[in-house]
């Protein structure tokens, strides 16, 4: 998915708000910030929230993502849909 479909563009995919505001340049903290894949692998999210219609978009960094051994545990805990 590519930034101009995400509210990462700035602009709510829901009701086209451009009332998006993101957590991403805050410190990491707090447990609603991670999605744990064991007891020492997580990811940290970004959250991206329109204060319009209240929609709101969370993703791990781009990082995250091409960490193997991160996504290989990933792949052996959750389920595949």
């Amino acid at each position: 998915m590519s930034d101009q479909s995400t509210m990462k563009s700035g602009t709510c995919g829901k009701c086209s708000s451009n009332e998006v505001y993101t957590n991403r340049n805050l410190p990491n903290r707090g447990e609603r910030n991670l999605i744990a894949v064991s007891s020492t692998k997580w990811f940290f999210l970004t959250t991206y929230l329109c204060l319009n219609c209240g929609n709101f978009e969370e993703f791990i960094s781009e990082d995250e993502l091409k960490d193997e051994k991160l996504m290989a545990k990933l792949k052996s805990t959750w389920e595949k849909i």
